[in-house]
């Protein structure tokens, strides 16, 4: 692991146009009580699953429909992971 990364592991996704998105191996995280993730993303169905996916993991989501939110957000709460959606209208 390179010096300074607290964590380990990865994240395997998937996605289909006409199916959403699946995760195919369970996806562990290593401190339950600091780790905090971002979602950025225009489709509020995104922004439930992928968020649901996490908070049952023990993660802190935060959700955002936009860039401009999401920076906005990005900045007061300084999550540990930040998904982004590619093609977001206005910022991306």
């Amino acid at each position: 692991m390179a010096s300074g990364l607290k964590y380990g592991g990865g994240i395997e996704v998937v996605s289909y146009q006409t199916s959403g998105v699946a995760f195919p191996h369970p996806f562990e995280r290593a401190d339950p009580m600091t780790d905090s993730l971002l979602l950025i993303d225009d489709d509020v169905t995104v922004l439930r699953s992928i968020g649901a996916f996490f908070e049952q993991r023990g993660w802190d989501v935060f959700r955002e429909l936009s860039g401009e939110a999401g920076l906005v957000t990005c900045d007061r709460t300084r999550p540990d992971v930040v998904l982004l959606d590619m093609g977001l209208p206005g910022m991306d």
